[in-house]
């Protein structure tokens, strides 16, 4: 009985863990942007409709009239967006995002017959609502917080047990040994062993919830009517 309730107590704590470590994404919300630029020479600083549509460009957007980028001090781009209902700002924080948006319309007719050649150069492995990349860089910058939640423990615990039975079998020899070598192979032995699966499980939460948090802190915001 006692045993469930610790299994319950150390069940309760890896969830209260897993559910806290949040990706952070402040650096979409505060940020200094600088001097518009060209996209790309073919495009100018200026997005009209007709070359939004033509390059599939911030597609789900309603009315759209026109879209000016700005370059962001820390990396990535701002886009003001005009539309019929009012104005609007998206951020994107990648740090290669400007260079993928250029070379996404450089060679658009070529990605368009080879989609999985351009997403593997950059690392892209999904899309936010606008239809621009979401690349594993960008979502690695957000830090392992589960990874280590979870990994570091468990590398603790398997230590300290491996230790322990490391010196439990040299207590069991005929001929007692102060070699310590053996606990201490035991104990990285245990650490890497109860290390791996918290560091598997919480690298994959750590992905899904940084991809999350991307795609919601890159949702455009209404400015003015």
């Amino acid at each position: 009985m006692r045993q469930k309730a610790y299994l319950c107590i150390i069940m309760a704590v890896m969830m209260t863990i897993i559910v806290n470590c949040a990706p952070r994404v402040k650096h979409y919300y505060k940020y200094e942007r600088q001097n518009s630029g060209m996209i790309h020479p073919i495009i100018g600083e200026t997005l009209d409709n007709a070359e939004r549509l033509s390059y599939t460009l911030l597609i789900g957007i309603d009315n759209f009239k026109q879209a000016t980028y700005y370059k962001l001090e820390d990396g990535g781009y701002l886009i003001d967006i005009e539309t019929d209902s009012g104005k609007f700002v998206a951020i994107n924080r990648d740090a290669d995002g400007a260079s993928i948006l250029y070379d996404y319309i450089d060679r658009f007719d070529e990605i368009q017959h080879n989609k999985e050649a351009f997403e593997k150069k950059w690392r892209i492995v999904d899309y936010d609502d606008l239809g621009q990349p979401i690349t594993i860089r960008e979502i690695d910058g957000l830090g392992n917080p589960t990874t280590w939640a979870l990994g570091a423990p468990g590398a603790a615990i398997g230590f300290v047990g491996g230790m322990v039975l490391g010196y439990y079998i040299i207590d069991q020899q005929e001929e007692p040994s102060n070699d310590r070598i053996l606990a201490m192979a035991s104990g990285m032995a245990g650490g890497c062993l109860f290390a791996l699966p918290g560091v598997f499980f919480g690298r994959k939460i750590d992905k899904e919830k940084g991809l999350e948090a991307i795609k919601k802190a890159r949702l455009p915001r209404f400015v003015e009517q």
